[in-house]
């Protein structure tokens, strides 16, 4: 027979688990987004953490409305976070691959043999101060940081560069733009995830199944034998 502390035991692990696997998931998108995490299996496995914790959360809560709603708002939580981890995977794939492809294109530009009056070798200097524009952008997303990759954009011609050098400026120019938008965007997925994260909540189911766990065992010392704070199960 489980008591009232045992439920309320089982409550207060299942709500542990919830802020590890939250913890967790909001360690490893930051991995993610920097690059060094490259696998995205790690975030599956917690969401699935998270619903799993707010399943046994709500087992050992039922029949105790207060405890089952604050559940429910913690499962709406879940269900959020889930949802913000997913657009970040698909949104993140795609700017890493960019990013990729420009340090590539990048170093390939700055390797590539040319003519002391080639054209490419006259516009070096912009396409160095894009790249390091866009590096800065990848640490910081704000208005002016992204105002400046704008205007270094605007700096740069691929007009009268030959057919092979047009080709690279000109993918490297098409990954440009397209971080020019992802990196913002992504950190706004970010922030949003972050912004979701339920403590208050949280807090306030923790103190109610402690006072429910307080109520059981007061009476149990009162009596000489447990008595149930939530509903006893077999």
């Amino acid at each position: 027979m489980h008591t009232g502390t045992d439920r309320a035991d089982d409550a207060l692990r299942a709500l542990d688990d919830f802020a590890m696997a939250k913890s967790a998931l909001h360690r490893d998108v930051l991995s993610a987004r920097t690059g060094m995490l490259r696998n995205y299996d790690p975030l599956v496995r917690e969401v699935t953490a998270l619903h799993g914790a707010i399943d046994r959360l709500r087992e050992a809560a039922a029949g105790d409305r207060e405890v089952a709603a604050g559940s429910g708002r913690l499962a709406d939580l879940a269900d959020q976070q889930e949802r913000w981890t997913e657009q970040f995977k698909s949104r993140n794939a795609l700017l890493q691959n960019s990013l990729a492809y420009f340090g590539l294109l990048s170093a390939r530009l700055g390797e590539a043999p040319r003519s002391s009056n080639s054209r490419l070798r006259q516009d070096s200097l912009p396409i160095s101060s894009l790249a390091a524009a866009i590096l800065h952008l990848t640490l910081d997303t704000s208005p002016n940081v992204a105002a400046d990759v704008d205007e270094r954009l605007g700096g740069i011609s691929i007009q009268d560069l030959s057919p092979g050098d047009a080709a690279v400026a000109g993918a490297l120019l098409a990954h440009a733009q397209l971080l020019r938008r992802m990196l913002p965007a992504t950190d706004s997925v970010l922030r949003s995830l972050f912004a979701a994260s339920g403590d208050r909540d949280q807090e306030a189911v923790r103190n109610l199944i402690l006072a429910r766990k307080f109520t059981a065992e007061t009476a149990a010392k009162r009596v000489g034998a447990p008595e149930a704070a939530l509903p006893a199960r077999s």
